[in-house]
């Protein structure tokens, strides 16, 4: 096998790895007042609600955003307030406004509320890019072939 032959099967190999990963960013994107059922803590989020963060940003009007990370914000409201009952809500979307707290929580709270934001990075967390094993073995086995077949 020719070297430019090699090269050319080594960038589709690679292609095949990581472009799916990257462009496929998914995430829960669902609201409790909305969906009431379904869109609740942990184990309670239904697979229905996962989505592409492309779908958020045509519903959003947010075409030039690129979505990098998932956010799952809780707020309490902890009695009536400004036509809002007590009650506990549950957002969760795609995000884009990277910070300190990407991969962690923060609370911040005021007057009749609270809220707790939370951010990740990985596909089904409310879900990026991230390496796994797959494709380091696959590049791994790129890169053997790339080597050996040339001296062949």
């Amino acid at each position: 096998m020719k070297t430019s032959q090699m090269l050319i099967a080594l960038g589709a190999i690679l292609a095949i790895c990581v472009i799916p990963s990257v462009l496929s960013l998914k995430c829960y994107i669902c609201n409790s007042v909305t969906s009431p059922t379904g869109c609740g803590h942990g184990s309670d989020a239904d697979e229905k609600h996962i989505k592409e963060c492309s779908e958020q940003a045509a519903e959003d009007g947010q075409n030039n955003v690129e979505y990098t990370l998932c956010r799952k914000i809780v707020t309490w409201i902890d009695f009536n307030v400004n036509n809002n009952t007590a009650t506990e809500r549950i957002v969760r979307k795609c995000g884009y406004i990277e910070s300190k707290y990407d991969t962690d929580c923060y609370y911040r709270g005021g007057f009749g509320g609270r809220q707790r934001v939370c951010s990740c990075k990985t596909d089904g967390c409310n879900s990026g890019f991230t390496f796994r094993a797959n494709h380091i073995l696959m590049g791994a086995g790129a890169l053997m072939v790339l080597i050996f077949g040339t001296k062949l």
